[in-house]
């Protein structure tokens, strides 16, 4: 049995066609929808649409890293349970076989974490292959975005998968650390991929196997929370997996690439936004301030 772990927060119409996707699939599956203190009682809603999902409802947003190992240890308290998929609410399968594929790729190996390849929703064009750690850019790199698609029977080995979508054994999670939840969203999907890969374990692309994915659905009204945690979590990622002049150049550079990312969006990072993220990133506190739509 295949346990797929969701986590949704103000998301109802993303994450229900999602689990329509999961329900389309030929393999033999359990949904697992972590409600992480949406409004409108989104949760009860999806289980009333989804009577079969296990529904976990937070009173608060947790964050993302805190609602998957939420669902990740909900998943292992049952026997069943043979395969673990991390996937988004934003993210839909688009073949009836892909669950069964992803299976059938793992067999039975305890060293093994894979993804499909991420689409741009409703498009042709790559959004994820995993990506690599870039200490000069300060922040990690997707392989493969913005390139066509096409079915290719070979592999990627990034440093890290997306945390939108990972699947494994139940035997490979069992043995490994779950998502550092002061991260709260972003970062911790790669920090949790070095870690796995310094246990042994291989993380591989498929390129013959797509999924489609909105991208940032949770966070598109909240964009300065996420220029916010972005920044704070670098700065996180750096202080606890790096060291020496990697760890320096990386501190420097994360700063200086979000200002000028930033920038480009036609964002103006003020002071006080500098502060409250660098400081964070340090004290791995979270400020609430920037939780505000529209923010």
């Amino acid at each position: 049995m295949i346990y797929v772990v969701l986590l949704n927060w103000n998301g109802y119409e993303e994450t229900k066609q999602c689990l329509r996707s999961i329900d389309q699939d030929k393999a033999s599956t359990k949904s697992i929808v972590v409600d992480n203190g949406s409004v409108e009682k989104e949760g009860l809603r999806l289980k009333e649409n989804f009577p079969h999902i296990h529904l976990i409802e937070n009173r608060k947003n947790l964050g993302f890293a805190r609602g998957v190992n939420q669902g990740l240890s909900h998943a292992l308290s049952f026997n069943d349970c043979e395969q673990i998929f991390i996937l988004n609410n934003d993210a839909k399968l688009i073949d009836s076989t892909t669950l069964s594929s992803l299976k059938s790729y793992i067999e039975d190996r305890d060293d093994l974490l894979v993804s499909p390849t991420i689409l741009f929703s409703d498009s042709n064009i790559m959004q994820n292959t995993g990506g690599d750690v870039s200490i000069l850019f300060g922040g990690s790199v997707s392989r493969a975005k913005g390139q066509a698609y096409s079915s290719q029977d070979h592999q990627e080995y990034p440093d890290y998968l997306s945390g939108c979508a990972i699947f494994g054994n139940r035997s490979v999670f069992e043995k490994l650390d779950f998502f550092y939840e002061p991260y709260f969203a972003y970062f911790e999907d790669i920090e949790f991929c070095l870690k796995a890969k310094k246990k042994g374990v291989r993380l591989e692309v498929l390129r013959n196997i797509a999924i489609e994915h909105q991208h940032s659905a949770a966070t598109k009204n909240y964009s300065l929370l996420k220029q916010y945690l972005l920044l704070r979590n670098s700065l996180i990622f750096a202080k606890r997996n790096l060291s020496g002049w990697r760890k320096r150049t990386f501190f420097v550079s994360c700063i200086v690439v979000r200002i000028g990312l930033m920038l480009k969006d036609k964002q103006i990072p003020t002071l006080d936004f500098l502060i409250s993220s660098i400081r964070d990133g340090f004290s791995e506190k979270l400020s609430t301030k920037y939780f505000n739509p529209k923010s």
